[in-house]
């Protein structure tokens, strides 16, 4: 909120067709919303905000960040198989309410949004011609507190984020309208059940909001036990260009010292009779997820560690101050908004992620290669040169095994290589260490990340007929290891141990089905069958945010 003056005081809010998305009921009105994220899968985002603010994609449960959690143990199974492994991974994540926003490299940005009101009955939109400068800040948040509360903390956690969890569900039911598809239900009866329903889901949200408060009040138990502090950071850059450091900050005021982002007004076509920005206040801004920044140790200003927030502000030109071209900063006094929900920042190596950009690479025609090789001139198709300084290149005998040494060249050398050499070697190389890496520290679950060895049909066909011989009602996803026979078992286990030892090579079908049960094998059996069967949409899943109609949105 602005500084008191003779002038309305101003309010940053959320943009008007987010309200009733941030609207609990009985807790929250208008006047409280804060600036939103709006996620989209094209880097023409912001031509895509101009033209219609309200058309963006929807956040969904990957869009949450995940943590590692160990799962219950599995009781052992009989003899010959109680040493196997019952699962592939003993790890699951669990999902949390915290935002995950991901990188521009997994084809996804984000922008903030908010808008200017007036703090008046009915909350008139703020004129933008009085606003000398508008922007926002990343801030950090880190929870300072000693080791030995770090193992109750985590318990507590765990438990705010089940009832966050929980009251999400019940939300989500309660807000929905009923419809039932039986129409030979009297209406009368169709109300009736509509309010048990609706009766059941007060109830249960009301209990849900007891357990999330009840867990809360925990956690703040356990932080006063602990000296547990919160801190809120900012980042401040010193003379030295893109470097600062994260400093703790004390309540807003009127000086920034912060780095801060520039927000931008939108500017509605005038042609545009329904535009969701016509008569509004409206500006938004690009939010970084990385930059150059570091501080003097070279740590990253961003990582994927962290919770962030954004502070969005608008600066009230002083009217004493004469208007100038370019940036306007009067030191006028300056609003802020609430803070927006707090977020991570998603790894570069996030499969969900990286699968929302895919890349295809063309590997070279070797007996195209073949062919052209012979009729060019020699050099003529290796543009690759590689220069090594004097005593920097190296001489090894080059024989069939492993040369016993060599020496450093005293004269400098120029090799050309052309590009499809290089791109072979590489994939070979590749090739050769992918099954070495997982023989070696047994990280099987890699299979399930190359897709290029379906199993053969004839082998396929030989499994079919052993699974033909597994007992009525056994389900082949669960309990195969549990409700098989040991001999139908065992015999399934040869099968899949001699698909994969073709497939994979080095005995690794052996190993593989001797460290786990052949439940684990043959969910993996199944997935690599499948593998590359149909194609992975990039656009089937994504889901835009249902566009409000001003006249439903009540301001309060």
């Amino acid at each position: 909120m602005s500084t008191p003056g003779s002038e309305r005081q101003w309010l940053l809010l959320a943009p008007w067709y987010r309200w009733r998305r941030q609207h609990v009921p009985g807790e929250q009105t208008a006047r409280t919303t804060v600036p939103v994220f709006q996620k989209y899968d094209t880097s023409k985002f912001v031509t895509e905000f101009m033209k219609d603010p309200q058309h963006c994609l929807t956040f969904v449960e990957d869009d949450h960040v995940q943590y590692l959690e160990n799962l219950p143990d599995l009781p052992p199974l009989p003899a010959p198989f109680e040493s196997r492994k019952r699962r592939l991974s003993d790890k699951h994540l669990v999902t949390t309410q915290t935002r995950k926003i991901y990188l521009d490299t997994h084809k996804r940005f984000y922008l903030v949004v908010c808008e200017l009101h007036c703090d008046a009955p009915g909350l008139p939109s703020a004129d933008r011609g009085d606003v000398c400068q508008a922007g926002f800040v990343v801030r950090r948040r880190r929870a300072l507190f000693g080791k030995a509360g770090e193992r109750a903390a985590v318990k507590h956690l765990r438990g705010i984020s089940a009832a966050v969890v929980n009251m999400s569900i019940v939300d989500d039911f309660t807000n929905k309208p009923l419809r039932f598809s039986r129409h030979d239900w009297p209406a009368s009866e169709t109300l009736l059940v509509t309010d048990a329903l609706s009766a059941a889901a007060a109830q249960s949200r009301s209990q849900a909001s007891k357990h999330l408060s009840s867990a809360r009040e925990r956690l703040q138990g356990w932080a006063v036990d602990f000296g547990a502090r919160l801190l809120m950071e900012g980042w401040v850059p010193c003379e030295h260009e893109h470097v600062g450091a994260w400093q703790e900050l004390d309540d807003a005021s009127d000086v920034v010292t912060e780095s801060t982002f520039p927000l931008y007004p939108l500017i509605p076509d005038p042609t545009a009779a329904h535009h969701a920005g016509k008569g509004k206040t409206i500006y938004f801004g690009l939010l970084p997820t990385g930059g150059a920044d570091a501080d003097q140790f070279g740590n990253a200003r961003f990582d994927d560690q962290n919770l962030y927030e954004v502070h969005c502000f608008v600066r009230r030109h002083d009217s004493r101050c004469p208007r100038q071209a370019g940036k306007q900063d009067c030191h006028g006094p300056l609003t802020w908004s609430g803070a927006t929900e707090r977020y991570r920042i998603a790894s570069h190596f996030d499969l969900k992620g990286t699968s929302n950009r895919p890349v295809t690479i063309q590997l070279p025609d070797i007996p195209t290669l073949q062919a052209q090789a012979a009729t060019l001139t020699p050099g003529a198709g290796a543009p690759v040169k590689m220069v090594s300084p004097p005593g920097s290149s190296f001489q090894f005998e080059q024989g069939s095994g492993i040369p016993s040494g060599g020496n450093m060249n005293p004269g400098s050398e120029t090799c050309s290589f052309s590009i499809p050499l290089v791109t072979i070697v590489a994939t070979f190389v590749l090739n050769l260490f992918i099954p070495i890496v997982m023989l070696v520290f047994q990280l099987w679950f890699l299979l399930k990340l190359k897709f290029c060895f379906p199993p053969s049909a004839a082998v396929q066909a030989q499994v079919a007929a052993e699974l033909a011989m597994l007992p009525p009602g056994v389900d082949l996803s669960v309990d195969v290891d549990v409700k098989a026979s040991a001999t139908v078992n065992t015999k399934l286990q040869t099968k899949l141990a001699t698909d994969l030892n073709v497939q994979l090579g080095a005995n690794a079908g052996d190993k593989l089905t001797g460290q786990y049960t052949n439940n684990v094998v043959l969910r993996l059996h199944r997935d690599l069958a499948s593998a590359g069967a149909e194609p992975v949409s990039l656009t089937e899943n994504l889901d835009y945010e249902t566009e409000e109609d001003p006249a439903l949105v009540v301001i309060r």
